[in-house]
């Protein structure tokens, strides 16, 4: 894994490999005043098949967090749903929205991990898991503060 910082620009680009597997990621951070922008890009080196491929947002979650937190995925159901956007929030509804470049497949895991009081839950933002040699896709998403309604 490799990293590089523009301070000029405000981006930070990390580039790496898959652990295991022909797919090599650049991701890229653009921190802007009011959003974080991040954009991922897979290339596969050749052709290639996964099980199952994600992009991860955690966030600690459960009893430890004396503010609360709640995942308010936008025309959320139960287990996996298709949304183009999602809200992570405490209890006063204060937190940050998650604006995804297009709608994809997301599951809400609310009991994933625990570390002795920290439940850490997570939306899995599901992505293809199978490319041709050469083959790239790009997830692009924003970060933005929000402050969202009861």
């Amino acid at each position: 894994t490799h990293y590089r910082l523009n301070e000029n620009s405000s981006e930070l680009t990390v580039t790496g490999k898959v652990e295991d597997f022909p797919l090599k990621y650049i991701r890229r951070y653009f921190f802007e005043d009011e959003e974080l922008k991040i954009e991922l890009t897979l290339i596969a080196e050749q052709d290639v098949e996964l099980g199952r491929l994600h992009e991860n947002i955690p966030l600690a979650y459960g009893s430890a967090k004396s503010g609360g937190a709640r995942i308010e995925a936008l025309e959320e159901k139960a287990g996996k749903t298709t949304v183009s956007a999602f809200k992570i929030s405490n209890d006063n509804h204060q937190g940050v929205e998650v604006v995804l470049d297009k709608a994809y497949p997301v599951t809400i895991e609310r009991n994933g991990l625990k570390s002795r009081e920290v439940q850490v839950a997570r939306v899995e933002i599901e992505l293809p898991h199978q490319f041709k040699a050469g083959e790239k896709m790009v997830l692009s998403y924003s970060l933005r503060p929000e402050t969202v309604g009861p």
